[in-house]
């Protein structure tokens, strides 16, 4: 049964990777694109106003504005952007909630009637979806791996005595491994997204290594399993090392003097590289967290405590072998989580979301090693993707359509005509050459 008219949907996405824009008509993108190609400032991520200026070339009404990764003063400027174009909007959607819990049912501001249920955290559900919608299965297991995926605040979570010792200490709470069961069914929306695995760390965690501030509290990791039960009905958590694989990365990618989300650059060094004994291992432990010892608090690599890393940095030879070292262990950090999710679904499809699926090395190494798997590497897998998977999420939950998305290329915006394109570009050549 249809629950509200959606045939128009803008998804408004603001976060450190890159500010995007999505706009759907009946379930399907017409436009998609990220502030930055539009600004030509790498990595924008300031209000996507310029953006929002260009859909008035498709529609000057919209039925629902979605926002993903925004605060209320975002928000507003957004409001008053849509309102400077002339842009009339019937219902705004904050999809995740800027309340004491993170975790809980929560309604649109015009419609308390329609529910959304977070299944752990909008921001892994967000990638999830771009992922599974834009890819061509009706029927997959949906892998996230992030860097810093955000849940909310861990003081949510305990009691007053406990607060009470978190004056001075991180309150974040960050995931970085989410696993879901996903089967396309026109019938309803509810318990199609199932959730199996999740990876969490907090910056409590990280402290209490280093400033003892937890202790006497109890074990963390079931704080945090008896959270999740309590209010999603879901204990299957770890609580994993504050760096994960994805910041790993970025870490030898600042430590070899690049700007740490320049990760390219590394993947790009590693094939120069080889096996190098003489480095510390980077991941430890059954579970392949990283090296705690090596990646401190501060995010870098402690050469410290390994003084022959300092070797690494300016000698071409040895940073290329350390670059292939973070690029190897963060195959196999991929494999243990692959793996994990074939245990926990019987399924052949595998959509993969969320930054770490940037890295084509890696996406290339599954096909390789799992060739009767299929697999979907998520072209939108950074936050930027969020525009498109929240957008995707509402229009399900409001009409109970699942459309898909599957096409065969990855250009989203307007169709042109390649004679005309050609006969403009000969026509300008001609007039500048003469």
């Amino acid at each position: 049964m249809n629950r509200g008219k959606a045939d128009w949907i803008l998804g408004v996405n603001v976060a450190g990777h890159g500010s995007s824009i999505c706009l759907l008509h009946h379930g399907k993108i017409v436009f998609f694109i990220k502030e930055e190609r539009i600004t030509a400032i790498k990595r924008d991520f300031g209000m996507p106003m310029v953006s929002i200026d260009r859909v008035t070339e498709y529609t000057k009404k919209l039925d629902w504005v979605i926002f993903a990764n925004t605060d209320g003063v975002d928000q507003r400027l957004i409001k008053t952007c849509i309102e400077k174009n002339g842009i009339e909007v019937d219902h705004f959607f904050q999809d995740e909630p800027h309340t004491t819990d993170y975790f809980d049912e929560y309604a649109h501001e015009s419609d308390p009637e329609l529910l959304v249920r977070n299944k752990g955290s909008t921001h892994h559900i967000n990638h999830a979806a771009s992922s599974y919608y834009y890819s061509p299965f009706d029927e997959a297991t949906v892998v996230v791996m992030d860097g810093w995926g955000h849940v909310g605040n861990l003081v949510t979570m305990l009691d007053d005595d406990m607060y009470d010792g978190m004056d001075n200490v991180g309150h974040r709470l960050f995931e970085h491994v989410s696993i879901f069961s996903k089967i396309l069914d026109n019938t309803s929306w509810e318990n199609q997204w199932e959730l199996l695995y999740k990876e969490v760390s907090t910056d409590g965690y990280r402290a209490s290594e280093y400033e003892d501030v937890l202790g006497g509290w109890g074990d963390m990791e079931d704080i945090l399993k008896d959270y999740y039960e309590n209010t999603i009905g879901f204990s299957n958590l770890r609580l994993a090392s504050t760096v994960s694989a994805g910041v790993m990365y970025e870490s030898v990618t600042g430590y070899l003097g690049h700007r740490v989300e320049n990760v390219g650059k590394i993947m790009g060094m590693a094939p120069y590289g080889k096996e190098d004994k003489n480095l510390p291992p980077l991941l430890v432990g059954p579970n392949l967290d990283s090296n705690a010892n090596l990646f401190n608090p501060t995010l870098l690599l402690n050469d410290v405590v390994y003084p022959e890393l300092k070797e690494y940095k300016d000698n071409f030879d040895k940073s290329v072998n350390l670059a292939y070292a973070v690029q190897k262990a963060l195959e196999e950090k991929v494999i243990f989580v692959i793996e994990k999710a074939m245990k926990l679904n019987d399924c052949k499809n595998i959509a993969l979301g969320g930054g770490v699926f940037h890295n084509i090395m890696v996406n290339g190494m599954l096909v390789e090693k799992y060739p009767d798997y299929n697999f979907f590497a998520d072209p939108l897998c950074d936050d930027s993707g969020h525009s498109y998977g929240g957008a995707k999420l509402l229009y399900d939950q409001i009409t109970l359509n699942h459309v898909k998305e599957h096409r065969d290329d990855v250009y989203l915006g307007h169709s042109y005509d390649v004679k005309k394109l050609e006969s403009r570009v000969r026509k300008y050549i001609k007039k500048f050459t003469q």
